[in-house]
């Protein structure tokens, strides 16, 4: 127990009152470092339209609802996974365009793959 002695009063600090009214304080601090900290994510992030057809949004939904996850959450997840394959593409492309042999720009994008699978199976 502690007691506020200092202030001449021997009532009890967080008693059911004070205890209410720190976690009301509480919550709406964390609500609102969740809220900026959400703002400032989003603030970052681009929206795109995206369009799938039924049988992929109910895939999405069934694997959103194991994970307990919304279906943007499992499509994000699928997007950030995806992102060194999107990155060696675009190496490829821009070899493709300053005239690199196709057979060299294959070799490198395959060799990017395998890396990038034995470095997740490392991680794991």
């Amino acid at each position: 127990m502690i007691t506020s002695s200092h202030l001449n009063q021997d009532r009890e600090f967080f008693g059911y009152a004070d205890y209410k009214i720190f976690a009301y304080f509480l919550n709406t601090c964390i609500m609102v470092a969740s809220s900026n900290h959400f703002r400032d994510v989003m603030a970052r992030a681009k929206r795109i339209a995206l369009s799938v057809d039924p049988e992929y949004h109910e895939l999405l939904s069934k694997l959103a609802e194991y994970q307990k996850k919304t279906v943007t959450g499992v499509v994000t997840d699928f997007l950030e996974a995806s992102k060194p394959a999107a990155e060696a593409m675009l190496v490829a492309f821009q070899e493709l365009e300053k005239g690199v042999d196709q057979g060299e720009i294959l070799k490198n994008l395959l060799a990017s793959s395998l890396e990038g699978a034995a470095k997740n199976l490392r991680d794991e």
